[in-house]
């Protein structure tokens, strides 16, 4: 509404600067007539005008409205009046004046309160149209042969006159009623519009919308959304993976306030319908029993729940046809506008950001089971490592002294070997040298000899064998 006041201001005020310069421009035609009354008549005008400049400049235009409705029949009626007059054909000149100036005044006034000042205009023009011409004859013309022509055809040219001042006035009237019409409409979209886009604003900053809780943003957006577009019912339907059903997620019933879950339509009962769908085209049916698409559930779902009218946007996900938004109107058949339409695919759009929020949720909480399960799986292989760890050091500790144990052991052995080589070897060979000696010399005193030997090595060699005992019990005692 303020865009239209702002325009009419600005009409005005060009308005009221073109009739300044017309004004001049009467001026100007009168000095080169020499004619007085029509320099008075557009001096008096221009200032008239310039007074009304400052009025609109001032926005009080109905106030210019008026000085100028009224004040102009009055200086055309009173110029002649004031000044002589030289021309005959003044007459037909000041009669154009009077309907221009009628024409002007008449489409100036716009609103329903400046009516009267209208019709007061109008009045005046119309006077001053039905009296100036015997005034000006009465006092200026009565005696030349224009007056007496023109007296001869007064009320023919009288009648033509105020017929061409009526049509005029009549054609203004519609001009000017289809323009507050069209005004009147234009404002009405515009709040629509501004209805529309705060609701489409605040219902996209709902916390609901984005918290992924699918039922709860939808019951949200029906809800604000049946508040704007005034109708009985809204819902959102789901199309399943094979399209053969359209299964009703959540319908809102405006008229009895309440939401419900449950309902189905077959695809294959209404081909054409879900073809419009598919080709991701709105449909707007404002009579749903002779609509070529939606008559096909005419028997089955609109005629049964008493919807006369039905407009039905789909969303998509992915590129895919995903459901459709369908709003319903039972109580009369409703004209869906361009406006009602373009705000019912954006809603539309943010039922599908709905579905998109729920599909995240899902994702997010699957990546946080996954992630709950990674970290049990990371603790329980780092107890693993940790028992491994430990095994291995037991087992590292083990081997080190199992291979110190070893190498003592081979030292050991090293050792008896030697002492098997050396001490005990030796002393045998003596013993076993000595007795095959003793068996082969048969001399007493050589014999008694290697007795003594044999005694002796055999002695060294019960030594060795003892200390070798007393090294392997203390072994097997450690």
């Amino acid at each position: 509404m303020g865009l239209i006041r702002a325009e009419n201001a600005k009409a005005m005020y060009k308005s009221a600067i073109f009739l300044i310069v017309l004004g001049v421009l009467l001026v100007c035609f009168g000095f080169v007539k020499d004619n007085d009354a029509t320099v008075f008549l557009g001096l008096i005008f221009s200032i008239l005008s310039s007074f009304g400049l400052y009025f609109v400049y001032q926005e009080k235009t109905l106030v210019a409205k008026v000085l100028w409705g009224i004040g102009t029949p009055l200086l055309i009626f009173i110029s002649p009046l004031l000044f002589s007059l030289s021309q005959p054909t003044s007459i037909l000149s000041y009669g154009y004046l009077y309907i221009g100036g009628m024409l002007f005044s008449a489409y100036s006034f716009q609103d329903r309160k400046e009516k009267p000042f209208m019709w007061l205009s109008i009045g005046l023009f119309l006077l001053g149209l039905m009296f100036y011409d015997r005034v000006m004859t009465q006092y200026y013309f009565s005696q030349s042969n224009f007056t007496i022509v023109f007296n001869e055809n007064y009320w023919h040219f009288k009648i033509t006159q105020v017929f061409h001042f009526t049509t005029l006035v009549y054609l203004i009237h519609l001009v000017h009623r289809n323009k507050i019409s069209i005004e009147n409409q234009l404002s009405e979209k515009i709040k629509k519009l501004q209805d529309f886009t705060s609701n489409l604003i605040s219902t996209s900053k709902n916390k609901l919308i984005h918290s992924g809780n699918l039922n709860e943003a939808i019951e949200e957006i029906l809800r604000s959304t049946a508040e704007v577009m005034e109708v009985s019912r809204i819902s959102v339907w789901e199309v399943d993976e094979d399209q053969l059903h359209l299964n009703l997620v959540v319908c809102y019933n405006v008229l009895k306030k309440e939401f419900s879950y449950e309902g189905r339509l077959n695809c294959n009962d209404c081909p054409a319908y879900l073809k419009a769908l598919l080709e991701e085209k709105i449909i707007v049916a404002n009579d749903v029993y002779n609509d070529p698409v939606t008559v096909e559930f005419r028997d089955t779902y609109t005629k049964p729940l008493g919807i006369k009218s039905m407009m039905d946007s789909p969303f998509f996900m992915d590129g895919k046809f995903k459901g459709i938004l369908c709003c319903e109107e039972q109580r009369d058949f409703k004209e869906w506008d361009e406006m009602d339409q373009l705000f019912s695919m954006s809603i539309s759009k943010l039922i599908s950001i709905s579905y998109y929020c729920c599909i995240r949720k899902e994702q997010y909480a699957h990546l946080e089971l996954t992630s709950k399960e990674l970290e049990a799986q990371n603790a329980m292989m780092a107890s693993v490592n940790e028992k491994i760890t430990a095994i291995n050091g037991e087992l590292s500790n083990d081997l080190l002294g199992k291979e110190q144990g070893i190498k003592e052991m081979q030292r050991f052995i090293d050792e008896m070997s030697f002492k098997n080589a050396h001490h005990v070897r030796g002393p045998l060979s003596r013993v076993l040298g000595l007795l095959h000696l003793y068996q082969v010399d048969t001399v007493p005193e050589n014999r008694a000899m290697y007795i003594g030997y044999l005694h002796q090595s055999a002695n060294e060699l019960d030594n060795m064998i003892k200390e070798i005992s007393l090294i392997l019990s203390k072994k097997n005692l450690s």
